[in-house]
């Protein structure tokens, strides 16, 4: 019996990928802003770190968000996710932090030249549903 065999091997359910990003975000819940965040994101769902001191929003509370995803990651300017969800769960993080899981309802990806770029016209934004 070789060592594969005796390590129980994990299936993975999620029906999308997952990345593990860490990245400023602006979460708004009512006309409350909270500043976060992310762990990870996908294209259903978005996981937030916020202070432990932060009220954190209840299970069934819509959550509008803006990311900001670093250049370095995606290109030679910033570009932004912006999107509303709806918070599944929260849970104590590591170091005294609260984490937010939020169902994704829907979101799109703006580059920050389509941001400067409105008025020309450009449409360098994705929308996804």
């Amino acid at each position: 019996m070789n060592e594969q065999d005796r390590v129980p091997q994990h299936t993975e359910r999620r029906k999308h990928a997952r990345y593990s990003i860490q990245a400023p975000t602006v979460a708004t819940v009512g006309n409350r802003e909270i500043w976060a965040f992310t762990k990870d994101v996908s294209t259903t769902s978005v996981y937030l770190r916020i202070e432990a001191d932060e009220t954190a929003p209840a299970a069934g509370d819509l959550i509008g968000f803006v990311i900001r995803i670093p250049p370095t990651m995606v290109a030679t300017t910033p570009c932004f996710i912006r999107g509303q969800g709806r918070v599944i769960r929260t849970d104590r993080a590591a170091w005294g932090e609260t984490g937010i899981a939020a169902e994704i309802i829907r979101f799109e990806i703006e580059s920050s030249a389509a941001t400067q770029d409105e008025d020309a016209g450009s449409d360098s934004t994705w929308k996804g549903d």
